[in-house]
């Protein structure tokens, strides 16, 4: 699991739910099918470079797993509303391929930069910053398009996926 992966699975265990963890490589290939699907599906398995095979073809390959009637739980950008590059688009992309799943009650959650304490916490460009002021350097962070970036601490985004397990269908 990546930084995100590495903080929500504590909760969800927590909560007493059981966990497949497959690896990107798995959801991009639909290699883990075999094994049944839990229940709730949360899917975080992403390239934020802008892979087509992981963002797109490896959440319809999830969501080909969902058995009808069951929970899928998305992990987007909030750039998917208004794509600025590849991954921006690739998870548009995805979110259409979910909403169009009738059959099962999806929760999309359109993240922005997540930040924070924890294992893989020296990636991400908030977590940059705050390690260039604790060593007195200068502060470089690349901007986006608009030069804005909206960051979101992980105790907030963990919050916000175990509040996802009840929560109706929609875009959040």
């Amino acid at each position: 699991t990546g930084y995100l992966g590495s903080a929500l699975v504590p909760a969800l265990e927590e909560h007493g739910h059981r966990l497949l963890l497959p690896e990107r490589e798995e959801v991009t290939h639909g290699r883990y099918l075999a094994s049944g699907p839990p229940k709730p599906i949360i899917h975080l398995a992403a390239d934020p470079h802008g892979d087509w095979r992981a963002n797109v073809f490896g959440t319809a390959n999830v969501l080909n797993w969902c058995p009808p009637l069951s929970r899928f739980i998305f992990a987007s950008t909030l750039n998917a509303f208004g794509p600025t590059d590849k991954y921006d688009q690739e998870k548009q992309v995805a979110e259409s391929i979910i909403i169009s799943r009738y059959d099962v009650t999806s929760v999309i959650l359109r993240l922005g930069l997540v930040y924070g304490p924890g294992p893989l916490s020296k990636r991400g460009a908030l977590n940059k910053v705050i390690r260039q002021a604790a060593a007195g350097e200068t502060l470089t962070i690349a901007p986006r398009t608009s030069g804005k970036r909206d960051f979101v601490f992980i105790d907030d985004v963990v919050r916000a996926f175990v509040m996802a397990l009840d929560a109706p269908p929609g875009i959040y």
